[in-house]
């Protein structure tokens, strides 16, 4: 039950501006910690620079394994061709 002083709002037992002051200060505490986090991401030099070589990329262990067992697959498929004539 609430108190006789406080009246009934749109939105339980707090009056609609308050719950629309809440909000709004919810959002701009939300906005302003978002712009502070995006203010910080600034961009690095570490990339390829415009007009450059061409950058190879390393075939690494997955890459590799895929190739090899396509390989393997491949053969497979020979095998059973051969045994099936």
């Amino acid at each position: 039950m609430p108190p006789p002083a406080v009246e009934r709002g749109r939105l339980g037992y707090f009056p609609f501006d308050t719950m629309k002051n809440l909000l709004l200060t919810f959002c701009l505490l939300a906005g302003g910690a978002f712009l502070q986090h995006a203010a910080g991401q600034v961009p690095s030099g570490g990339g390829p620079q415009p007009g450059g070589g061409a950058t190879t990329t390393p075939l690494d262990g997955g890459a590799s394994l895929l190739l090899a067992s396509g390989g393997a697959y491949a053969l497979k498929r020979l095998r059973q061709r051969r045994q099936a004539a």
